[in-house]
Parts: structure tokens; sequence; C-alpha cells
């Protein structure tokens, strides 16, 4: 006799229902392993609210050099030059929802329900503001005419490959204050152009492996010499207690978490501390995101010069369930809403790393 299974027994499949888990399920609604964006750079420590009709700040870009030795009785010379930049930003605006027909309340509930259809519909318009936002905030608007896009990294942390900085021929292809507007954006970001405003470069520079005689000296060079500290007491407009972090894809994080693991005691600048590779201290984070990217990125991200702003009252605002207005006069929507953009106060305090330029 063969071997008879349960799906062979019509009547028992016919007259017996599965036992199914109520409540929960698995989520397969996207391929990212893990979203940076909004859980752990849109938190509450990076976003600011705000009012009015723009994001705005200001640079003071230079000083009059009136500092000099003098001898007695010398005559003073005076004169006086303008330094005042006004950087400014838009909002953006994103919008999610999701929809349900007032039938399915009665359709989907009681004993035989399994998962509540409306709440899941919610929770994949969340899913779906989340790989929306990922894509934002590791991308740029592709142009200046785009007007709808949020402004990414990629605005303030321009990619370039070539040459070093004026002076600084140790080591080869060390990088400079070289990344400059961003493509697309021939004016410059936030309205300040690189060609007025010089110190508005980010660092840039090429590595081509991931070792201590390349990407790690590099990454040591560029953190240094991005590192400004005010020599008076100045009112910097930078949010305090906010450090460096590193950002880049899988293949950079297994093969430094390699060289991790050949070092005795985890001596050096290299470490590793729970499971985590640090970097100076500074925790290296993977990016899925980033895998997509075939330059290799490497960024260095000081969260004091970054911010996400939003505007007053307007961060994931939840309206609904609202009835349609129209042709569907049974049908509801729940809407999210969100109004923001990215914000960098001070582009020489950010670098990037790659092994290509292809923005």
């Amino acid at each position: 006799m063969s071997t008879v299974v349960v799906d062979d027994i019509q009547d028992l499949l016919t007259y017996t229902q599965s036992k199914v888990d109520k409540g929960t399920y698995t989520d397969l609604m996207t391929d990212t392993t893990e979203h940076i964006a909004l859980p752990k750079i849109m938190n509450e420590e990076r976003v600011e609210e705000k009012t009015g009709r723009d994001i705005s700040w200001m640079l003071v870009t230079g000083t009059d050099k009136t500092a000099k030795a003098v001898g007695l009785f010398q005559q003073d010379d005076y004169g006086r030059s303008d330094h005042g930049k006004k950087a400014t930003i838009p909002y953006r605006h994103i919008h999610a929802y999701s929809l349900y027909d007032e039938h399915e309340i009665s359709l989907n509930g009681g004993p035989e329900q399994i998962l509540d259809m409306i709440q899941v519909g919610e929770d994949q318009s969340l899913v779906d503001t989340a790989e929306l936002f990922e894509t934002f905030v590791w991308g740029k608007p592709a142009t200046s005419a785009d007007e709808l896009t949020p402004y990414g990294f990629k605005m303030y942390i321009v990619k370039n490959i070539t040459g070093t900085s004026a002076g600084d021929s140790w080591p080869t292809n060390a990088g400079g204050f070289n990344g400059g507007n961003p493509t697309g954006f021939s004016s410059g970001v936030a309205g300040v152009d690189v060609a007025n405003v010089a110190r508005w470069k980010n660092w840039a520079c090429k590595y081509t492996d991931v070792s201590k005689l390349d990407l790690l000296r590099k990454l040591k060079y560029a953190e240094l010499k991005t590192n400004f500290v005010p020599p008076t007491d100045i009112p910097l407009n930078l949010r305090s207690n906010r450090g460096r972090a590193y950002y880049t894809g899988i293949q950079n994080t297994i093969e430094l978490n390699e060289i991790l693991s050949t070092q005795n005691d985890n001596l050096g600048d290299l470490q590793g501390f729970q499971g985590q590779t640090l970097f100076m201290r500074k925790p290296v984070v993977y990016v899925p995101k980033l895998d997509d990217d075939s330059d290799g990125p490497f960024y260095g991200i000081n969260w004091a010069t970054f911010s996400v702003q939003v505007l007053k009252g307007w961060w994931m605002r939840r309206q609904g369930p609202n009835r349609l207005i129209g042709s569907q006069h049974l049908v509801f929507a729940t809407d999210h809403d969100t109004s923001l953009n990215l914000k960098c106060t001070n582009r020489r305090a950010n670098f990037v790393m790659s092994t290509a330029n292809s923005d």
C-alpha cells in the first residue's frame, strides 16, 4: 500500500481548519535587510522641528585679516569686507496612504479574522515610507529642476577621485577639499556656489583597496583634516554631543572586520566592541542601500553638522481614516504626511572615499 499523507484525505481537508497564528505575520515586504534612514538617522535626536517657509542658516566665509604685528606710533589702516552668506534649502513633502472599503470591516472581522486587514494596509504604507526615505537619504535629486525629491547625503558630500589637496602629497592620492557642487546643481547646494565660497567643499579622495596602507591610512588622514575646532568661543550652528560615524556597503564592512580579526588584542585605530567595528572609537555602520553604489563609497559623516529639518507638526502626520469624496463612497483612506529636508551646516567637516566617481 502506498504512503498516505494528510493532503490525500480530502474529507479531512474539507472538515478541518488549519491552525494559523493570529495577529502576527512574517515580513517579506521589502528586499532591504535593514533600514538605516527612518529608524536610525531620522530619529528623535537628529530631527529638529522648525517653522517658516524654508530652512536657512548663516555662513561666515572668512575674515578681514586685521591682526598684525605693529610698531610704536604706527598708523592704523582700517578696512572691512563682506563675508556673510545665507544658505537656504526648501521643504520637501512626502505622502503615503492606505485604503479600505467599508465592507472589509465586517468581512475581515469576528473570530474568523486572522490578521487585521486594515492595520496591515497601514503597516504597508509605513514600510513604503521607510523604503522611500532610504532612497532619498543615500541619494539626491537628479538636477536642480527636480523640486520634489528631498536632499540626501550626496547633495552635501560629493565624490572626487582626482588629485591631492595643495601641499598634501602624502599619502598618495590622499584627496582634499575638492568635493564641489553636486552633479546637476551648477549653482551649488543651499544656494552656495563653491566657485564663490571655496570652503563650502567636502573632503574627497580615491582608495584602491581596503588595507592599512590604503583605505585606513586615508581614513585617518581625512578624519584629522576635517576635524575643525574653532580657536575662540563663537556661536557655531553645530549640534552639540553629536560625533562622527562611518557608513559603507557590505564588502568594505566585511573586509574591515577581516583586518580587525588579524590584529593583536584590537590595538590601533581599528577596534571591535560587542560585534561592532570601530575606527578611532567611532562606529562603522553597514548600509544595505550602499551596496547598490558601484563606487564602493565610505562616508565619514559628522553628526554635529547634519540634521533632519521637519516642518513643525508635519513629522509622519497621520490623518484619517477619511471617506473619499467622489465615485467611491464606501472607500476610506488613512494618510501619513511629512514635510522635511536634510540640512548640513558645514560640508568641509564631512568626507567620502570611493574607488570611482559615477554620480
